[in-house]
């Protein structure tokens, strides 16, 4: 594979950057790069951003913290996390999306640093299991102990410094 630059291109990045923060939409600048031979392109983005998903790898995380750990219905947790407040009468009071990340958190497609540790169950439970997976990757962060200890949840050895869950330095501003 021979590869050459072909430009660059904005992407989307959904939900806050920090724990507390307001989700907004976010746009990254990503590379691209074509191979010569064969004419496919590549796209080229910061771990923090997943294949074929809007919302951040944090976010998706600190969603499942709070579903599954936290106990917040998933309702609330979409105010929380999403930057779009107005849904449709049908997706009132619920939000699909959790289970749709749980299961592909199963099947590891989200992250596979996380595939056959969580296994299958009641969407709580396995976004609990896979929050709690991910927080052994993850540096102590004092800011989200202290929201997790509001709700009497303890993560063993989480200590220190905030940390922004701001994916990389090509952060753009929210989209107005």
């Amino acid at each position: 594979m021979v590869v050459q630059g072909h430009g660059t291109r904005d992407r989307q990045l959904w939900g806050p950057l920090s724990v507390g923060a307001s989700a907004q939409v976010h746009l990254i600048r990503v590379r691209r790069y074509r191979c010569i031979r064969c004419g496919a392109v590549v796209t080229v983005t910061p771990s923090q951003v997943l294949h074929k998903r809007l919302y951040g790898a944090a976010v998706i995380g600190l969603a499942l913290a709070l579903f599954g750990l936290v106990m917040l219905t998933a309702w609330q947790v979409r105010q929380q996390v999403s930057p779009f407040q107005v849904v449709g009468a049908c997706s009132s009071g619920r939000w699909r999306t959790l289970k749709r990340w749980c299961e592909a958190a199963v099947e590891g497609r989200l992250w596979q640093s996380v595939r056959g540790l969580v296994a299958a169950g009641p969407v709580r439970q396995v976004a609990g299991r896979c929050a709690s997976t991910l927080a052994g990757y993850v540096l102590p962060s004092a800011e989200l102990e202290t929201i997790l200890a509001k709700r009497g949840v303890s993560i063993a050895g989480t200590a220190g410094k905030p940390r922004d869950l701001s994916p990389c330095p090509w952060i753009g501003r929210p989209e107005a």
